[in-house]
C-alpha cells in the first residue's frame, strides 16, 4: 500500500497495520494469527486505511478504533499473480509498480539461520 500510494501520490506515509489487524476479522482474516491479502484488500478496498499516527501499533489485537473521516487510501484494484510465475510478476511490477508476495513456508524455515 505504501509504495503503490508513494508512487501515485508522491509523498511518504506510513499506514496503520493495527487497523487491518483489529478490524479486517468481517473478511476473513485472523488478527495476529493471520490472514491473506486478497481478504486485506477487500476490507481497504470498502473502508480504506489510516495512517499510522491516528491509528498506531500496539503489538495485540483489540477492538476495531476505525475512524471514516481518517482513512486516507482505499484499494481500488489488485492483481493476482499465481505461484511460480515469475515473469508475469516482473511484467506486474514494471507495469504497475511495488507488489506484496506472500511465502508459504515450512516450520524449518521459520528458524533458518545463515551461516558463513
Amino acid at each position: 500500500m505504501e509504495g503503490q500510494f508513494m508512487e501515485n501520490i508522491a509523498f511518504i506515509v506510513s499506514f496503520s497495520e493495527q487497523q487491518l489487524v483489529d478490524c479486517s476479522s468481517d473478511f476473513g482474516n485472523s488478527g495476529f494469527r493471520g490472514g491473506l491479502m486478497e481478504s486485506a484488500y477487500e476490507y481497504l478496498r470498502r473502508f480504506g486505511l489510516e495512517i499510522e499516527t491516528s491509528y498506531p501499533y500496539k503489538a495485540m489485537e483489540g477492538p476495531c478504533r476505525y475512524k471514516e473521516q481518517l482513512g486516507v487510501a482505499k484499494v481500488t484494484g489488485y492483481y493476482i499473480v499465481h505461484s511460480g510465475d515469475e515473469v508475469e510478476l516482473q511484467n506486474l511490477v514494471g507495469a504497475e509498480g511495488p507488489a506484496a508476495v506472500a511465502l508459504d513456508v515450512e516450520s524449518d524455515f521459520m528458524m533458518y539461520e545463515y551461516v558463513l
